[in-house]
């Protein structure tokens, strides 16, 4: 993974152990962290978090408290044709977003921590090859960069474990699960995470209706399963990944 000199992702720790009790030591350790990090007035903590119910998604993002500040929340719902991995990176976004909004009101240097549960989320954000959520890392990287040259800050993404009473991570969470109970903007985008399961479904349905007519079916079969699915449906999605002219993290 590549990393820039503005935009930074927490160092990988061993590999996760599921060992009953560890997510606990996990969260104590972040409340203690994220205790340290508050009572500096130059760090800014985020917490995101994406939900889904009924087949709606939607984008929880709480900002703590700094200072005389008080804690913002904000909630973004995002439809119906979208899946839960492009919530948590759209999480990230609109909590660059906000940091960008605040920063541009003062003039001090800031950092920004973003801390999610997804880790799939934080490991995307600092690529910008083509696939899904192609677009929520670029709109990312832009903040990052523009964070960069207003005052010099930084803006980690770490995760945090979820649904274990880190109050951050809880607030994000409620505030995702009420996102998923507003009403949708009028205007909203179909993923390209959401069409791929459509795709393969397509094919399979193809595939069987081929062979479901098949007298002997496995008994004497000895070639290669290959289907063609009708109209094309893959094509939409190839011509949706865009490949040049593509900011690039330095």
């Amino acid at each position: 993974m590549s990393n820039s000199t503005h935009w930074k992702n927490a160092p990988r720790g061993p590999k996760p152990s599921y060992r009953p009790g560890i997510k606990e030591k996990e969260a104590k350790a972040h409340v203690r962290q994220a205790y340290l990090l508050s009572k500096r007035p130059q760090n800014l903590l985020t917490y995101t978090d994406g939900s889904m119910l009924d087949s709606k998604v939607g984008v929880g993002v709480h900002i703590n408290p700094n200072g005389n500040q008080l804690a913002s929340e904000k909630t973004h719902p995002l439809g119906t044709r979208v899946e839960v991995y492009d919530v948590e990176l759209h999480g990230i976004r609109r909590a660059a977003d906000c940091a960008l909004r605040i920063f541009q009101l003062t003039s001090k240097r800031r950092d920004v921590r973003i801390f999610t549960d997804n880790q799939a989320a934080i490991r995307r954000v600092p690529t910008l090859a083509p696939g899904p959520s192609q677009e929520t890392a670029i709109t990312v990287s832009k903040a990052s960069h523009a964070l960069r040259a207003l005052n010099n800050s930084t803006t980690t993404a770490q995760r945090v474990p979820g649904h274990t009473c880190v109050p951050g991570s809880e607030a994000a969470d409620r505030l995702a699960k009420e996102a998923t109970k507003e009403k949708p903007p009028t205007s909203t985008k179909t993923s390209l995470a959401y069409l791929k399961p459509m795709a393969r479904s397509r094919m399979k349905e193809g595939w069987m209706q081929w062979w479901e007519p098949m007298p002997q079916k496995w008994s004497e079969y000895m070639g290669h399963f290959r289907v063609k699915l009708p109209d094309r449906p893959m094509e939409p999605i190839l011509h949706c990944r865009p490949t040049e002219n593509r900011p690039r993290l330095f």
